[in-house]
This record gives C-alpha cells, sequence and structure tokens, in this order.
C-alpha cells in the first residue's frame, strides 16, 4: 500500500512536470503564419512576432534559440502597422513561425518598410538548421540585400506541407520602429512599382524646380535664387537618404555616411531655410535682433551636423529638440511677418505649415497613430512639395513686386518729366517771338561750326589713327608671314608628294592602299599645338608601343607618327608599320599631313588679316550727312579694341562687361572717335608715369557697357596712376594736356565732350591717384 501511493505520487509529480513545460513551451510558441492564405492583401506581422530585447547588442542566433532565450520572447502584441521602440541603444531579436498546408510550394516577399535600419540580420531557421542567412542594414553595401528595393525585402520560400522559424535581428541609430509586411509576389511587384513611380514625380519635381530657378539666377543675378536652389537640394538628399533611394542609387557602398546622411543632410536643410528666410522676409532691415537669433540658429545647424557625424544616437534628442526650435523660430518669424503685413510672410506661413503638417504625419505613422499607406508613408514628400511650390510662388511673388515698383518708379519719373516739359514750354512760347529774330543769324553760324567741328573730329581721328598705324601694320605682317611660310611649305611638301606617290601605289597591294587612305584621313584634321614635354611623352609611349610589335626603327617612326597627330597607337595601323615600305608611307602619308595643316594655317591668317582690314575700314569711314542712325555700341566699341590690338597685347589685359543692351540712335563714326580718345588716353595712363618714362605697361582695361534708367552708358576704366585732383577740372579744355611736346594735342576730351554733347549725354569722372580712372559715357534713349 506504501509503494503503491508512493508510485502515484511520482507518476503526479512526472504529470507536473511535463504540465510544466508545456506551458513553457506554450508561453513563448505563437501561432505560425499561413503562407497559403496571403493572397489578396498584404498581412502586417506585427500580431505575429515575439521580441526579445538585446540592450547588450551580442547575442547570436544559436544563444537567442537556446531554451534560456527562447523563453523571453514576448509575444501578444496588439494590431498595428509597425513595432515602435523610440530612440533605444538596443538590439532587437523578431521570431516569426510560418507554414505551409498546401501540397504546392509557396513563394512570398517579406518587406520591413524603414529605410533608415541601421543593421538587419535575417534568418530562415527549420528542423534541419539555418538554410538562409542574410547580413545587410544601412552601414551594409546595398549590393547585400537579397532583394533590390530601397527597404528591406526577403524572399520567402517554403516547400509544400513545410513549417519554418524566421528570426530577424534589428539595430538602428534612429528611432526603431519595424513597419513589416508580408506580401504575395504579384501585389508587391505592383505596390513596389507604383512606389517608385511616386519617387520620381517627387524628386522630377525636384529638379525641375533646381534647373528652373538656376536659370533665373542666371538671368536675374538675385542671390536668392541659390539659398533656394540649395533648399530644394538638401532637401531631396535629406529625403533620399531617408527613404533609402539615396543608398540605392547615390551611395550604395557607403557605410558610416549611409547611416548620417540623413540627420546631416536635415541640418543643412534648416540651415538653407533660415538664410532663404533672412533674404525673403529681409529680416536684418526690419527685425536686426531676430536676425541675430536666426543666425545663432544657422550656426548651431552646422555644429550639430558635426555631432551627427560623430554620433547619431548621442545627438538624437539634443538634435530633435534643436529641430523642433528651429521649426518654432520659423514658424514664429512668419507669423509675426504676417501680422506686420509682409506679403512674403503669407507664403512662409502656409510652406511650413504643410511641411510641419508632413512631419507630424510621418512622425505618427512611425507611433502607429496613423496606418501605414502612400500617403503617410511619403508625407514628409508631400510636405516639403507643397513646401517648394508655394516657396517658389513667393519667389515670382517677390519679383513680380519689384517689377511693379520699378514701373512705377519710371512712371513717376515719367509723370515729372511730362510735368516739367509742359513748364518749359510755356516759358519757350514767351520767348519765341525773340529767338525766331536770331534764328536766321544763328543757324547760319551753326552750320558753319558743326563743319568745323566736323572737319576738327576728323582730324583727330586721323591722327589717332595715324599713331595706331605702325602697330596695325605689325599685326598684318605677322600673318602675312604666316601665309609665306606655309605656303613655301606646302610648296616643298607637295613637290616630295607628287614624285613619291606613283611609285608608292606601284609597290603596295590594294588591301594596303586602303589601310593608307584611311590613315591619311584620320591625320588629316589640323593637329594641335604640342609644347616640347608633351611631344617628347607621346614619342616615347608610341616608340615604347611599337618597340613592343618589333616595328623597326621605331623611334623615328615614333616621332613622325606624332608630328602627323597620333595620340596613341592604332593596332589597325601595324600592318603599315611593319610593311618593307613602311617608311616611304610614312614619309609621304607625313608631306600630305603637313599640307593640310599648312593650307589651314593660311586659312587662320586670312581670316586674322580680313578682321584687322575691316576694323581698319570701319574706323576710318566719315560719313557726313549727319543723320542719326540705330547702332550697336558693342559693336563700335569691338571694332576700336581691334584697332587697339597690338598695343594691348603689350601686357594689357582687356575685361569686357558687356550686357545686352538695345540699339541706340546716334552718330557712330562720331562715337567710335569718343571710344578711340579714351581707350587711347587709358593706355597711355597705364605705361607711362608722370614724368613720362615707360613702365613694363601692365594693366587692366576694363571696358563695359549696361542700360541704366533710359540711358545707354558706357565706362572705361583703367588701373593707372589716376589724375591728380589740381588737374581734373581743366581735362575738358581744348588744348589743355599733359603729355609731352608732339606726343598729345590737348583736344581729344574737347571732341569727346562736344560728341557727347551733339547726343544729348553726359561724360562723368571718377578718379584716385595711385588707383586709377574711370569715365562713364551716359547717352539717353529718344
Amino acid at each position: 500500500m506504501f509503494y503503491s501511493l508512493r508510485s502515484c505520487g511520482v507518476v503526479l509529480r512526472l504529470l507536473a512536470m511535463l504540465a510544466m513545460l508545456s506551458g513553457v513551451h506554450t508561453a513563448w510558441a505563437a501561432k505560425p503564419l499561413e503562407l497559403s492564405q496571403i493572397l489578396a492583401a498584404p498581412v502586417s506581422l506585427t500580431t505575429y512576432f515575439e521580441v526579445l530585447e538585446d540592450p547588450s547588442r551580442t547575442l547570436t542566433l544559436q544563444e537567442v534559440q537556446s531554451p534560456a532565450y527562447a523563453q523571453q520572447f514576448q509575444g501578444g502584441h496588439p494590431p498595428a502597422q509597425s513595432l515602435s521602440y523610440g530612440a533605444t541603444r538596443s538590439a532587437y531579436w523578431l521570431r516569426l513561425s510560418v507554414r505551409n498546408n498546401t501540397y504546392f510550394p509557396v513563394h512570398r516577399m517579406l518587406e520591413i518598410a524603414n529605410a533608415r535600419l541601421t543593421q538587419v540580420d535575417f534568418y530562415s531557421h527549420d528542423v534541419a538548421g539555418v538554410d538562409t542567412a542574410v547580413a545587410t542594414g544601412m552601414v551594409a553595401p546595398f549590393a547585400s540585400r537579397p532583394y533590390a528595393n530601397r527597404f528591406f525585402v526577403f524572399p520567402v520560400d517554403l516547400p509544400p506541407a513545410a513549417e519554418r522559424t524566421i528570426y530577424i535581428r534589428v539595430l538602428s541609430t534612429a528611432p526603431l520602429f519595424v513597419p513589416a509586411r508580408i506580401w504575395e509576389p504579384g501585389r508587391f511587384h505592383v505596390h513596389e512599382r507604383n512606389d517608385y513611380q511616386l519617387q520620381s514625380l517627387y524628386f522630377g519635381m525636384c529638379l525641375a524646380m533646381v534647373l528652373f530657378n538656376l536659370l533665373l539666377f542666371i538671368s536675374l543675378r538675385d542671390g536668392i535664387y541659390v539659398y533656394y536652389v540649395s533648399l530644394i537640394i538638401f532637401t531631396a538628399l535629406s529625403l533620399a537618404s531617408l527613404n533609402g533611394l539615396a543608398k540605392e542609387y547615390l551611395w550604395p557602398d557607403a557605410t558610416h555616411w549611409s547611416d548620417v546622411s540623413t540627420s546631416v543632410g536635415f541640418c543643412y536643410c534648416f540651415f538653407t531655410a533660415l538664410l532663404f528666410m533672412r533674404r525673403m522676409l529681409k529680416i536684418k532691415a526690419y527685425a536686426p535682433r531676430l536676425d541675430r537669433v536666426i543666425q545663432g540658429f544657422a550656426g548651431l545647424m552646422v555644429l550639430m551636423s558635426m555631432g551627427f557625424m560623430v554620433s547619431v544616437q548621442s545627438m538624437f534628442k539634443p538634435g530633435s529638440f534643436l529641430f523642433a526650435l528651429t521649426l518654432l523660430l520659423t514658424l514664429g518669424t512668419a507669423i509675426y511677418f504676417s501680422v506686420l503685413r509682409h506679403r512674403s510672410a503669407y507664403f512662409f506661413l502656409g510652406s511650413f505649415g504643410f511641411l510641419m503638417a508632413g512631419i507630424l504625419v510621418f512622425v505618427l505613422r512611425g507611433f502607429n497613430v496613423l496606418p501605414t499607406n502612400a500617403w503617410t508613408l511619403n508625407g514628409m514628400q508631400f510636405g516639403s512639395a507643397l513646401e517648394m511650390i508655394l516657396l517658389a510662388l513667393a519667389l515670382a511673388d517677390r519679383f513680380n513686386r519689384m517689377r511693379h515698383d520699378t514701373v512705377q518708379a519710371q512712371q513717376n519719373a515719367l509723370e515729372a518729366e511730362y510735368r516739367l516739359v509742359n513748364s518749359l514750354k510755356r516759358s519757350e512760347r514767351d520767348l519765341e517771338d525773340r529767338v525766331a529774330q536770331r534764328t536766321t543769324d544763328l543757324s547760319q553760324s551753326l552750320h558753319e561750326l558743326r563743319t568745323a567741328q566736323t572737319q576738327l573730329i576728323q582730324a583727330e581721328k586721323m591722327a589717332t589713327l595715324g599713331q595706331v598705324v605702325a602697330n596695325v601694320a605689325h599685326e598684318i605682317n605677322t600673318p602675312i608671314g604666316a601665309v609665306k611660310a606655309s605656303g613655301k611649305n606646302i610648296s616643298d611638301a607637295l613637290e616630295d608628294t607628287l614624285e613619291s606617290m606613283p611609285d608608292l601605289f606601284q609597290k603596295l597591294e590594294p588591301a594596303t592602299i586602303d589601310l593608307f587612305k584611311q590613315l591619311l584621313l584620320q591625320y588629316r584634321a589640323a593637329n594641335p599645338i604640342l609644347s616640347t614635354r608633351e611631344e617628347r611623352n607621346l614619342v616615347r609611349t608610341i616608340m615604347s608601343s611599337l618597340e613592343d610589335a618589333g616595328v623597326e626603327n621605331a623611334r623615328k617612326k615614333a616621332s613622325t607618327l606624332v608630328q602627323m597627330g597620333a595620340k596613341t597607337l592604332e593596332p589597325v595601323y601595324l600592318p603599315l608599320l611593319l610593311h618593307p615600305e613602311s617608311d616611304h608611307m610614312l614619309r609621304t602619308a607625313h608631306g600630305i599631313a603637313s599640307i593640310l595643316n599648312n593650307t589651314a594655317n593660311i586659312n587662320a591668317a586670312v581670316d586674322k588679316v580680313s578682321k584687322i582690314v575691316f576694323a581698319l575700314k570701319s574706323f576710318s569711314h566719315v560719313d557726313q550727312s549727319e543723320e542719326k542712325m540705330e547702332a550697336n555700341i558693342a559693336d563700335g566699341m569691338e571694332t576700336v579694341l581691334t584697332i587697339y590690338q597690338g598695343q594691348l597685347k603689350q601686357g594689357i589685359e582687356v575685361v569686357r562687361e558687356f550686357e545686352a543692351i538695345a540699339p541706340l540712335l546716334c552718330l557712330p563714326d562720331q562715337l567710335n572717335q569718343v571710344w578711340t580718345n579714351l581707350i587711347h588716353n587709358a593706355i597711355q595712363a597705364m605705361v607711362q608715369h608722370e614724368s613720362g618714362a615707360t613702365t613694363s605697361g601692365l594693366g587692366t582695361l576694363t571696358v563695359g557697357i549696361r542700360q541704366q534708367d533710359n540711358c545707354a552708358v558706357v565706362s572705361v576704366r583703367d588701373n593707372g596712376p589716376g589724375i591728380p585732383e589740381h588737374i581734373r577740372a581743366k581735362i575738358f579744355e581744348p588744348f589743355f594736356t599733359t603729355k609731352p611736346v608732339g606726343v598729345g594735342s590737348g583736344l581729344g576730351l574737347d571732341i569727346v565732350r562736344k560728341i557727347i554733347d551733339k547726343h544729348q549725354g553726359r561724360i562723368e569722372l571718377q578718379t584716385e591717384v595711385g588707383v586709377g580712372t574711370t569715365f562713364s559715357v551716359y547717352l539717353p534713349y529718344p
């Protein structure tokens, strides 16, 4: 009886232990996911996952599979789009059991739609052991991913009637959330295509905005467009890094940079946004103290970007706090200037409102407050797109207001001018009777004066022309010498070539003749001019290739090929170089190439002579009609610069600051005399001391053409010694000159002033001793 009771107790204890073990197993073993049931829509894996936190981040797969850790996996998560653990330094192990109860294999796609995960290790485990192991993540090369996608996608294959356990280890330096879903492959590919199309629309819009505003910057030269373009670029790069596209297309092999690029990019997004806001709202002018605060925040953004480069996790909380404060500062500034009725502030308020809404949607999706779909997943893209569009509208509105203000100012000036003209007309009517009596006498005197003035201008023009004839003759002599030398070279080369070609073609086979013609066609263009060092290097390189190919007399043949324009040895021409008549063929080809090159030299020299002759013809033309015509000022200035080309080449740098302006109704020949005198004086000022001693002639001549208000403005600036103050009032007086006897007549600037007066214009002088002199001519449009 005792033994019977004792045996019953042992049995009861064994049953209790089995029950305990069974209970332990059911505590961590979750219900497997039936993959065959996933057909129409993706299934969120949040409720199917069992999770184990690894604070040390050192656990291995074998350790988490051991009974000690297997019991610690926690399941029973409420239905949600993702698992969310916030900013954490721990690694998390996710366990998922999948099963296929059908009699055919099942293929599914497991997607983790968070591109910011630092490490993602995927293990597929069955009763026989681990048969799939993938180590990937943001710090791993993009090629480590088993499926090319901006998110982390893992194929899951189950044979018929099979069951597996999947382990996923995740680690993130950013806030950790795991939006995992499993898809039927066909559905997933449709979703993937739509997702990439949506991304392409956003980044295509960013590219269009960048290109369009760069064109506006080039056209308007307004620095605010640089800030706007920078803001778009940093925003696009930051979002591309956040959603995984940058990892896929821009830096697939980067490790540390892939992990920190999003945080660093957002720092510079805020940095450029603050600078753009300062410029757009003119905060420095309207709120200097607020402007200093904004500059301080911009500096903090640069420092924060450096901190993120060191450690994203350490800087995440202070960085998030700084980002939030910057958003509030930006929003508050927009509200403040909106209260002040600043038009651009309304656009800012709306744009940053959309941006904050997009950020809020993105954050709430990460915390499972909002569902995961195309709108919430790309909330920041939608918000930033609306922000860019509104800021572009703000720039357009700013430009329209500036144009309206300019038009209004011009209209006010015209009205004032109209009132002044009416007042003058009333005064003129009182004087008409007295003026009529003297008109006849003055008309005759005026005609004589114009005749004398025209003769004086032409005399001064011919005197100036005589001063540059020697230089022009030298300029023409140089290309004529080139023509002469090239003609002699052509004659020699042609004679030798004509003698050698018939004999050569009789010795060559048809295939060799065709290859020889191909060689001639390749090197028929003019050869570039090489330095001695460049030519030696090319000869050595080709000679080495010829020697390797067994070509005799390799150095001579390499030198001939380089003279013909070869940069490398073309293997197709080796049969020619190995041919018994190779020296004869190369000599003939070199002669033909020399003929072509010298012909090109003759054409270039003739073009140069034609240009100089045309400039001389235009400059010496005399128009006695005194009838104004529309002319391009830039063309006349170029004619004068061509005439003085010989002197300008003596070490004077010419800087052209020409803007496109409308043609001017004027007397072109007389204006050319103005530009001649001003440029001639500037050149002499730069190459002579006040005592008359010649210097090295180094200097900068800056010629500018622009339109200001209703005038064409032409400026001639030199960096010569400047004009002393005691003679500045005398420089426009007739016969006043500081040049030695026989060098200047003293009539140049007097004639300049008379011609400008004839055009109802004015001339202004700006000079500083030791710095230089600038003459500015203002010629009004009719």
